[in-house]
């Protein structure tokens, strides 16, 4: 698919592969993940009461939590090469 606008370039639109993730090695166990879940919807909460500007910041980290969570993939440990999951040893 592709979009040409008034005296503009033509811009090419392609589907977005998230296939890359499905590569990456899980690296939160089953703690992590529900002190992420816990801490993440705390920190939403709270970036509902705030009145500010820092309301849009916690809101950002609090999804951030929980994404990661659900995933299971943490960007920070896998730059650090950390991983909280337990793997059965055969």
């Amino acid at each position: 698919m592709s979009f040409k606008f008034k005296n503009s370039a033509k811009i090419k639109t392609e589907s977005v592969n998230f296939s890359f993730i499905m590569k990456l090695k899980k690296n939160i166990g089953k703690l992590d993940r529900k002190i992420r879940i816990i801490l993440g919807s705390i920190i939403i909460l709270i970036s509902i009461l705030i009145d500010s500007t820092l309301r849009w910041f916690f809101l950002g980290l609090g999804l951030i939590m929980i994404i990661t969570a659900l995933i299971g993939i943490c960007g920070f440990y896998t730059s650090f090469g950390i991983n909280t999951c337990k793997f059965d040893k055969k």
